[in-house]
């Protein structure tokens, strides 16, 4: 059974999602345990220059799963050398590199509370609805905040243009979803990944939920609930939580595991939390989880040298400054104990950027025509202004700008001066050769009647751009027939040519004349 709890609206806010570790789990095992086992196909290759004192790189990737060790696993993967980013990450503490793969540029986050009737997240319903409500607040909070706007500098890239995240997320969607577990949870009969992704999909197809790289789903059970990715990897003993993707008719599913952590206690450092500490656990590791999953959602994007530190990895339960109840941030106003960032452009781990970067729509990089209007926004959001530098191609008009002489080029310059916390954006010069437009010019398809005169042949016009007309041609085009009034009966073709204009280029569909049949009034004749 789903559906909304009693007098929940569903949420239409905006949001931010977390992140987990690359890993192989059953790699990083074999190699704790003195086990030698093959990579997938695909596993990332170490890099072959290490920083000095730091360990060498465990791949943290199981399949097609990136998770966040537990305190004790990652302890002793850093054991030996701690990393100097985080005394719970293996790895190099250097800057994340872009692999090729998508971004999530806008998150949609959608919530799956799996609760099925009489198990709990906390320990009653009052504390199950507060659970959920700090989650959901989280997700509100978090969205448009300079904590988000770490995200923004992880970009994505066709090889040409490079597009940077808008500091924005949109918590899209929750439900809560009672349908009996599968298995009942245990060491012994735990939730399998499977379990998970059936559900998901069901939930998707109930609630009519899009798919897709820039979706975001979150499947939370219950307290006490045991899931394992597979056999063996599991969480309260393995990881804290997951991000992870599965296809359906080709299109990803994005989606993170957020099992129990606070029965087990293994997820976070211990201490105060500012709100409450089943949810206070649960968001932190979400909150890695979303950063994560969205600047690498199929785990073909940002991550390290290493090949196994995403952006969460290198500040793995490092928060940073916490006050007397726990909290290391404050979003929208609300308190939260989450782990800090890797930010690359401070090489360190963060809560906050400052930083914006300007885009273009659609992609510069592509033929643009006469006509074209492109588009400037911040990654902040806020407005951006253009300097038309050559007024005599183009037109601006507040933040964007119109293509207007074909075979020519158009240059502007768009800036983003700051406001709020923001600092000023990088002028992005942006100069574009105008190709002309394409115009079709259509024959007209007309009947006339032998002997007499033939029709005025005018064609037709489709393709006029920035307000042009007819009159806006060099030359128009003309068209003709090889009918004439004696010809037979029949069809004869109409075509057209001989239209000229700098702006536009010509292509013609010819049409017909057809030669009928004058009706005549009948005769009647008397004997």
């Amino acid at each position: 059974m789903r559906g909304l709890r009693p007098g929940r609206k569903r949420p239409a806010k905006f949001v931010r999602a977390s992140t987990a570790y690359h890993g192989l789990l059953s790699v990083l095992f074999g190699i704790l345990l003195g086990v030698s086992l093959a990579l997938p196909t695909g596993a990332f290759a170490a890099s072959a220059d290490p920083v000095p004192g730091a360990n060498p790189p465990i791949s943290l990737t199981v399949g097609k799963m990136h998770f966040q060790p537990t305190v004790t696993l990652a302890r002793q993967f850093a054991e030996s050398a701690p990393a100097v980013c985080s005394p719970y990450y293996s790895g190099f503490c250097s800057n994340l590199t872009y692999h090729s793969g998508p971004v999530m540029n806008v998150p949609n986050v959608y919530l799956i509370f799996w609760l099925p009737t009489g198990d709990h997240f906390e320990t009653d319903a009052t504390g199950d609805q507060n659970y959920e409500n700090l989650i959901e607040r989280y997700f509100t909070d978090v969205s448009v905040s300079s904590m988000h706007n770490i995200l923004s500098q992880y970009y994505s890239s066709d090889g040409t243009t490079t597009t940077y995240p808008v500091n924005n997320s949109l918590l899209a969607g929750e439900v809560l979803d009672t349908t009996p577990y599968p298995h009942a949870g245990t060491p012994a009969d735990p939730i399998m990944d499977s379990d998970l992704q059936t559900r998901i999909s069901a939930d998707i197809t109930a609630e009519g939920w899009p798919t897709g790289v820039n979706n975001l789903y979150f499947i939370y059970t219950g307290n006490g609930i045991q899931s394992c990715y597979i056999s063996g990897d599991c969480s309260q003993s393995q990881y804290c939580a997951y991000h992870s993707a599965f296809y359906q008719n080709s299109t990803p599913i994005i989606y993170a595991n957020q099992p129990d952590v606070y029965t087990f206690s293994d997820c976070t450092l211990g201490g105060a939390f500012p709100n409450d500490p089943y949810a206070d656990q649960t968001i932190s590791v979400g909150s890695h989880e979303y950063f994560e999953a969205s600047s690498d959602p199929l785990l073909n994007a940002w991550y390290d040298q290493s090949t196994s530190g995403e952006i969460g990895d290198q500040c793995n339960f490092s928060y940073g400054n916490e006050n007397a109840q726990g909290a290391n941030v404050t979003l929208n106003g609300n308190p939260y104990q989450v782990q800090l960032e890797w930010d690359n452009s401070t090489t360190n781990c963060e809560t906050s950027y400052t930083g914006q970067f300007i885009n273009f729509t659609p992609d510069p990089s592509t033929n643009h025509t006469y006509g074209d209007t492109l588009t400037a926004q911040a990654t902040s959001l806020l407005p951006v202004t253009l300097v038309n530098q050559t007024p005599s191609t183009c037109v601006v008009s507040v933040s964007q700008v119109r293509l207007t002489a074909a075979k020519q080029t158009c240059t502007v310059q768009a800036s983003q001066a700051g406001g709020g916390f923001y600092g000023s954006a990088a002028p992005v010069n942006l100069t574009l050769f105008e190709n002309p437009a394409a115009l079709t010019v259509t024959a007209p398809s007309l009947t006339f009647h032998r002997g007499s005169p033939l029709p005025t042949l005018t064609p037709t016009y489709a393709g006029f751009v920035n307000g042009d007309t007819v009159t806006s041609l060099t030359a128009p085009a003309t068209c003709a027939t090889t009918a004439t009034i004696d010809s037979p009966l029949g069809q004869y073709p109409v075509t057209c040519s001989g239209a000229s204009a700098v702006n536009y280029t010509f292509s013609y569909i010819p049409g017909t004349l057809t030669n009928q049949f004058k009706n005549f009034l009948p005769f009647i004749f008397r004997n």
